[in-house]
C-alpha cells in the first residue's frame, strides 16, 4: 500500500503475480527490486527476481523462506 500511496522508492520490493500482470517499471526505475511470480514466461522481462510455478506454491515458499531467516 506504501507504493501504491506514495511511490516506489530504492530498498522497496515490488512484485507482480500471474500471467497478466506487468511489472511495476516505475518501482524498477527508482532502485525498487521487481520480483515477478508466474508459471510460465510472461515475456516482460524487467523483473530483478523471477520465480517459476504456481503462485499458491511459490508464495509460501518464499515466506517460509525468509520467516527462517533465508533471502530470495
Amino acid at each position: 500500500m506504501w507504493i501504491a500511496e506514495h511511490g516506489p522508492a530504492a530498498g522497496d520490493l515490488a512484485g507482480t503475480i500471474g500471467a497478466a500482470a506487468r511489472p511495476p517499471f516505475e518501482a524498477r526505475g527508482v532502485g525498487a527490486t521487481v520480483v515477478e511470480v508466474n508459471p510460465g514466461p510472461s515475456g516482460v522481462a524487467a523483473a530483478d527476481i523471477v520465480c517459476r510455478g504456481p503462485a499458491g506454491t511459490v508464495l509460501p515458499a518464499l515466506v517460509a523462506a525468509l520467516a527462517e531467516g533465508g533471502t530470495v
